[in-house]
C-alpha cells in the first residue's frame, strides 16, 4: 500500500475517559506491586517512511476477549451521531448510558461496571457500522468489512496484551474491559470522521517510531515480542482502513495514514507512561 504523508498529530480529549484512565493508572501502580505480571508477553510499503514493524511476527495465541463480531453483526440501522464542531474534541456517543465505575466500593463491582460500559460502546459501534454500510457501494462495503475485521484482530490483541500484565489478579477484568471500551469508542470516532489531518505522514510516522523505541527501552524484554505482534496487527488494520477511506473518497490516503498514526502514537504514549511507573 503506497504510503503518503500523514495528517495532523490529532489528539483526542476524553472527559469521562480520562477519569477512567486515571482510575486505572492508580490501580495499575498498586497492582504492579501486588500482582505478578506475566513474563510471557499492515505492512508498510518500501517507498514510505517506516512505521515500527516488529522484528518478529509472532502472534498472540490468546482467544479473542470479546464475544461480538462487529464486522458481521446484524445491528439495526441507526442515525450516525453528529461530530463535534472541533474535530479534535471527542464526543462520547454513548456516555449517558455509562456509569462512573470509580465510585463503586468493591473490585468485583468495578469490574462488572466496566464490562457493562464496554457493552454499551460495542452496541453503539454496531449501530454506526451498520448504518454506514447501508450507504456504501458493494465494493466499498467489502473494503469496510475487511478493515473492520482487521480492527477486531488489533483490538483483541491489544487488549489481551494489556490484560495479561495482571493475569490472575482481581484487576485483570477491569484492564480488559476498559481497553475494549476505549478502543471501541475510538473506532466509532473513526467511522464517523468528517475531517482529515494536516500534518505530514512523514512527521507523524517519525514521532510514532520515536515513542515506539522509547517504549521498547522500558518494556520487559520477555513481553516485547508479544507487543511487536500487536503492532503488526495495528499496521494491518491501519492499512486496510486507509484503503477503504481512500477508495470511498472520504479522505486521501495520506490524510488517513496521518490521522491514524498520530492516534496510535497517543496510545503508545499511554503505554509508555504505564510501563515507566
Amino acid at each position: 500500500m503506497t504510503k503518503l504523508s500523514l495528517t495532523t498529530g490529532r489528539r483526542w480529549r476524553w472527559t469521562r475517559r480520562q477519569q477512567s484512565l486515571r482510575l486505572i493508572g492508580g490501580v495499575v501502580g498498586i497492582a504492579a506491586i501486588a500482582v505478578a505480571c506475566r513474563t510471557a508477553p499492515e505492512a508498510s510499503s518500501p517507498d514510505a517512511p517506516s512505521s515500527p514493524v516488529p522484528e518478529t511476527t509472532e502472534q498472540s495465541t490468546a482467544p479473542p476477549p470479546a464475544e461480538t463480531n462487529t464486522a458481521e453483526a446484524p445491528g439495526e440501522d441507526a442515525p450516525v451521531p453528529a461530530v463535534a464542531a472541533d474535530a479534535t474534541e471527542r464526543i462520547d456517543p454513548v456516555s449517558p448510558e455509562k456509569q462512573d465505575c470509580g465510585q463503586l466500593a468493591t473490585q468485583s463491582d468495578i469490574n462488572t461496571c466496566a464490562r457493562a460500559n464496554y457493552t454499551v460502546s460495542d452496541r453503539s459501534l454496531n449501530q454506526v457500522y451498520q448504518t454506514l454500510r447501508s450507504t456504501l457501494s458493494s465494493e466499498d462495503k467489502a473494503k469496510l468489512t475487511t478493515a473492520e475485521q482487521a480492527w477486531i484482530e488489533f483490538r483483541d490483541a491489544q487488549c489481551e496484551f494489556e490484560r495479561s500484565r495482571f493475569d490472575g489478579g482481581s484487576i485483570a477484568p477491569l484492564i480488559l474491559s476498559s481497553c475494549l471500551e476505549q478502543i471501541t469508542d475510538l473506532r466509532i470516532d473513526e467511522l464517523r470522521a468528517q475531517t482529515g489531518s494536516t500534518q505530514s505522514y512523514e512527521a507523524a510516522d517519525t514521532r510514532l517510531n520515536q515513542v515506539y523505541q522509547e517504549l521498547r527501552a522500558v518494556m520487559d524484554a520477555s513481553v516485547w515480542p508479544r507487543f511487536q505482534a500487536v503492532q503488526v496487527d495495528w499496521l494491518a488494520y491501519r492499512d486496510a482502513n486507509c484503503t477503504y477511506e481512500a477508495d470511498a473518497t472520504l479522505f486521501t490516503e495520506e490524510q488517513c495514514l496521518s490521522r491514524m498514526t498520530a492516534l496510535r502514537t497517543s496510545q503508545l504514549e499511554q503505554q509508555l507512561e504505564q510501563w515507566s511507573l
